[in-house]
């Protein structure tokens, strides 16, 4: 669920509001600025997220090997046997 941002700048603009009018109580005055801090981290982190990834390119090499090893293996299981060196 994606909350717009005009609503959390409503809600960033009403912590300030709060905090400029606490004035007498340093607690509750950190209290408002953490929580205007929050918002903004909040905007700031899916912007972040919502940048396009670098594309990762999938390990096939190494499956494909493993199929490899895999066909090779039971074609020579016959000549081989059992043995502690097989995959």
């Amino acid at each position: 669920m994606s909350v717009s941002y005009a609503t959390i700048i409503r809600k960033l603009s009403e912590q300030v509001t709060l905090a400029k009018q606490t004035k007498e109580d340093p607690k509750l005055l950190k209290q408002h600025i953490s929580q205007a801090k929050l918002l903004c981290e909040l905007i700031l982190d899916e912007q972040t997220t919502a940048l396009p990834k670098e594309k990762t390119q999938p390990m096939t090499g190494l499956s494909t090997h493993r199929e490899q090893r895999r066909s090779h293996s039971s074609k020579t299981d016959d000549l081989a046997g059992d043995s502690i060196f097989d995959f």
